[in-house]
């Protein structure tokens, strides 16, 4: 079945390929409906981190909560949140600056894949940094709190299902609907 769906995109490929930049016309209305999700995603992303951010950061600054969360856990959690949100300000910005009307098929083309990249980068190395948390975190929780462990647990497992059952899925949408070509 895979070698079937791998063929069939080859194929797709090359007519694309094969056709030259007057000749390719990208679908503007379904792209500029792609953008704007894609917008609306990285603009929520990065105000949520920087709010999270932001509340660590004063977790620390006025020493808030200091016995029941470590100073440790409390830096680094601001620290990639602040990050995080200045990543998703950047693509949020370069995807804002891109015109899919005044440019070129192969320039939008090229532009999509860049900001795909960099998306897919940033979310590796957060997804890194989320997991190094969870690695400092659940010890912390399991000596003090077995509670509040297994409902970190069930709150992972159900982001994690959230995040693969319906978020992914439609960004991976909006990507492939931004670069659309006209039939």
């Amino acid at each position: 079945m895979q070698l079937d769906e791998l063929k069939k995109s080859m194929t797709v490929l090359d007519q694309v390929l094969a056709k030259t930049d007057s000749k390719i016309e990208i679908d503007i209305k379904t792209s500029r409906k792609a953008k704007s999700r894609l917008l609306r995603l990285y603009l929520a992303d990065a105000i949520i981190c920087l709010f999270i951010g932001l509340v660590f950061l004063s977790l620390i600054t006025f020493d808030i909560y200091a016995p029941l969360l470590p100073d440790y856990i409390r830096i680094y959690v601001a620290t990639f949140s602040i990050m995080a949100a200045l990543w998703y300000g950047v693509l949020y910005l370069k995807l804002r600056n891109m015109d899919v009307a005044t440019l070129s098929p192969s320039e939008v083309i090229s532009r999509t894949n860049r900001i795909k990249f960099l998306t897919l980068t940033g979310e590796i190395v957060f997804a890194i940094a989320i997991t190094v948390l969870f690695t400092m975190l659940f010890p912390f929780l399991l000596r003090h709190n077995v509670f509040a462990f297994w409902q970190m647990i069930v709150f992972v497992c159900i982001a994690f299902g959230w995040l693969l059952l319906s978020l992914l899925p439609k960004i991976i949408r909006s990507f492939r609907e931004l670069n659309a070509i006209k039939d």
